[in-house]
């Protein structure tokens, strides 16, 4: 066994300290959390870069989104929640780790409601880094569209949003992002700035190997210098709208170094939207339900199908694999 001293046996702990408190602070599993609420949402008191008050949080109220039975899956991580069949448009809900769609489950009424089916996804972070659960997402969404489905809204909490813009970020990569009506991203709680603790633990050897034993195999990627972080700064397609919300009492998904801050900031100048909700916690967001009014009131999705558009899907596509291959400290 090698002997890393104290110092190494410090950093161990950080890294286990860092995944246990990651994974508490994300899960709807915790003391802390909320987790249902009601479909009988409020008026939201301004949009854009406005703020929503704590007071707007609804009761806990279960089972309360009247959800219309199973659909398809889609190598078992897709299934369809509400709406009809047949539905032109998509909106998928993607949870945080330790959680799964059903985090946003009482949203899946109201969404629905305009005639949108909703559909719920699934990523295991226990055995997937956040770049390889991007890629399954990436598969999926293509595979919605071959199927007839282009117009897609993700509608995420937490580390659901670095995977959805991840797939995003690929489908603009290989040029397939060309192939969708709408490919939007409504970010909750995400934490783009990624952990600090993880940047000094990382370095420790074995920690990649500890951070596996203790099933987060995405912790590399969520350090502050990461380049798999780094390279989510590449812009959305021009058919793909970036809408940003985050809690003032949010202590995971606030940034809290200067790096953590640059990478908020490279994400906010790609956001079509940013909404501070004054008083939310990490484990809110899907309290406030009447949140969904936001995602249901994005613009329609126009086809990417004249010149200007395709230019600038090219100039997108260019752009997200430049910085997918910079070299950029870290690792994916």
């Amino acid at each position: 066994m090698v002997n890393h001293g104290k110092g190494g046996l410090r950093a161990w702990a950080a890294v286990a300290l860092t995944v246990t408190l990651l994974g508490c602070a994300s899960s709807t599993s915790c003391p802390t959390s909320f987790h249902v609420g009601s479909i009988n949402g409020g008026a939201i008191s301004g949009q854009s870069s406005g703020q929503i008050s704590s007071g707007d949080l609804e009761p806990d109220v279960s089972n309360a989104a009247g959800i219309s039975g199973g659909g398809g899956l889609v190598d078992g991580r897709l299934r369809r929640l509400a709406g009809p069949r047949n539905a032109k448009q998509v909106i998928i809900l993607i949870a945080g780790i330790h959680d799964s769609y059903r985090y946003f489950e009482s949203w899946a009424g109201p969404l629905s409601a305009s005639g949108s089916a909703v559909w719920g996804w699934d990523h295991d972070h226990r055995s997937s880094s956040i770049e390889q659960s991007a890629a399954m997402l990436a598969s999926d969404l293509t595979t919605l569209a071959r199927a007839g489905t282009p117009d897609i809204v993700l509608v995420a909490h937490s580390i659901g949003g670095l995977v959805g813009k991840g797939a995003i970020d690929q489908l603009s990569r290989t040029g397939a992002a060309g192939t969708f009506t709408r490919l939007d991203l409504h970010a909750f709680g995400t934490p783009w700035g990624g952990f600090a603790l993880l940047e000094v633990a990382m370095k420790v050897p074995g920690s990649i190997a500890l951070s596996k034993f203790f099933r987060y195999p995405m912790a590399p990627e969520l350090r502050p210098s990461s380049r798999f972080l780094a390279s989510l700064a590449a812009p959305m397609p021009p058919n793909g709208e970036l809408h940003l919300y985050v809690g003032t009492d949010d202590g995971v998904a606030q940034p809290d170094t200067a790096a953590a801050r640059q990478r908020y900031a490279e994400l906010e100048a790609q956001a079509r939207t940013v909404t501070e909700l004054d008083g939310v916690r990490h484990n809110d967001y899907n309290r406030l339900v009447a949140l969904t009014n936001e995602v249901k009131g994005t613009r329609p999705g126009p086809a990417c199908t004249r010149l200007p558009c395709r230019l600038a899907m090219h100039v997108s596509q260019c752009a997200a694999t430049a910085l997918a291959t910079a070299a950029l400290p870290g690792t994916r």
